[in-house]
């Protein structure tokens, strides 16, 4: 995949059909991190049926007001969050870890604060 100036990410594959994208969203959101990400998984889903989302965002996910936030959590509706707590101590930044609801369960993903 190309690059993308508002998001480093990396992508690898998990045999037999599992793709792993990892996101990092640095400070301040890019003006297009929305449509780099919608085009990312696009591609993405075109390429495995199986993908494994991990996302370090500076979103205030937990905010009700952040537009970022609410923007992000409705272009991944057809995901599931499974982190359910803060990652970080000084900061409300949460890492997300999103796989279609319908391919795993939370049981089969051990989650930790860092």
């Amino acid at each position: 995949m190309s690059t993308i100036p508002s998001f480093e990410f990396l992508t690898f594959k998990v045999p037999p059909s599992l793709t792993v994208i990892l996101i990092y969203l640095p400070p301040k959101p890019h003006p297009s991190f929305l449509s780099d990400l919608t085009e990312l998984l696009t591609i993405a889903s075109s390429l495995s049926p199986r993908l494994l989302l991990l996302v370090d965002l500076n979103i205030h996910m937990d905010s009700p007001t952040c537009k970022h936030a609410s923007e992000f959590s409705s272009l991944l509706e057809n995901f599931s969050q499974h982190v359910t707590f803060p990652t970080m101590i000084k900061d409300t930044s949460l890492t997300l870890s999103a796989p279609p609801t319908s391919q795993y369960s939370t049981s089969t993903l051990p989650l930790s604060p860092l």
